[in-house]
């Protein structure tokens, strides 16, 4: 697994995440999956270059371990999957304090990443994709939560579907939250 682990934070990668998600399957574990994504990450990246958007990554990628350290079980999963990417996995009585915490600790902190000008603008100016100058707000956390609890998850391609399609929804607000899927079964 050391071979899966991301070069940058050193935290597990997708094999693990994969191999930690059929663990949890197999054994019939309830357990909830969380998708971290850094909003206009990439942006800052374009911005401020690669090594400070490492720092970004690095740092929170501290954050939510230490997170979990405090508020969490041993049980309890992190990987990083690349990118501005993480993942956490919980059980969904503890999810929502981890979630809260983590986003708290990344928007106090946050702002220390960019220099006073752009802090007290509230913005960037940088190259959007289709290479436009763009403003692009202080980043912020999206979170997408998928439980078990309330409708069954066959595989971890289902979790990667379903999480997916939570985290664009979560990507329309234009600050850091968390949301969770409504569904149950019937």
């Amino acid at each position: 697994m050391n071979l899966d682990a991301n070069p940058l934070t050193k935290l597990p990668g997708n094999l693990a995440i994969e191999k930690e998600l059929l663990i949890r399957f197999k054994n019939h574990m309830i357990f909830s999956f969380c998708l971290i994504d850094i909003d206009n990450f990439k942006a800052y990246s374009d911005k401020y270059g690669y090594s400070r958007g490492s720092d970004v990554l690095l740092w929170l990628g501290n954050v939510i371990s230490d997170v979990v350290k405090i508020f969490g079980h041993e049980i309890d999963f992190i990987g990083h999957i690349g990118g501005d990417d993480f993942v956490l996995i919980s059980e969904p009585a503890r999810v929502r304090t981890l979630c809260k915490e983590i986003i708290n600790r990344f928007d106090t902190s946050i702002h220390s990443f960019y220099n006073e000008d752009d802090r007290k603008r509230g913005f960037i100016i940088s190259v959007d994709r289709q290479n436009h100058l763009t403003q692009f707000q202080i980043m912020t956390l999206s979170i997408a939560i998928l439980s078990n609890d309330k409708i069954p998850v066959a595989d971890p391609r289902e979790v990667a579907e379903r999480i997916a399609d939570l985290k664009r929804y979560a990507k329309t607000f234009p600050k850091s939250l968390y949301v969770c899927e409504n569904r149950r079964e019937e």
